[in-house]
């Protein structure tokens, strides 16, 4: 496990980077990358971030060269909010598990909207469904359900 000097520069260099990624970098060539994980080496001479892309293919590999071009504009702001002798070697990795979670949430939205239990047809169930005998607190029954 890491020791807490290490987590507490992780944590700092993240949110160095998401903020010159945001706010720093006029890049065009730059989709809209997310800071989604930092690991920082031991003896804090390496750093890798890794970052994810909204995008094809293409705009991933055109984002990659660009973050690979700014990569010592980012460590020169890294080395500013660091108190150590040395700053780290920043190196990018592309991370796929934000794609990964994307493509997972669109296969169980088709096969939810396939099976007929969308989010989309249980609300229009409930607002149909209601008969108006409730009363406006919406008064339950003694065992939990209502009319």
């Amino acid at each position: 496990m890491a020791s807490l000097k290490v987590q507490k520069l992780t944590k700092r260099i993240k949110e160095r980077v998401g903020y010159v990624f945001l706010n720093e970098i006029n890049d065009p060539r730059i989709g809209f990358p997310t800071v989604t994980r930092v690991d920082l080496a031991g003896d804090l001479r390496a750093c890798t971030i890794y970052y994810s892309v909204l995008g094809d293919e293409s705009q991933r590999r055109t984002t990659e060269r660009a973050l690979e071009h700014a990569r010592g504009h980012v460590q020169r702001k890294v080395a500013e909010i660091l108190s150590t002798r040395n700053t780290p070697i920043l190196t990018f990795k592309f991370d796929p598990s934000i794609e990964g979670s994307v493509r997972i949430g669109r296969i169980l939205e088709d096969l939810a909207s396939e099976r007929g239990d969308g989010p989309e047809d249980s609300d229009a169930d409930d607002a149909s469904g209601s008969s108006g005998d409730e009363t406006e607190s919406g008064d339950e029954t003694e065992s939990g359900e209502r009319d």
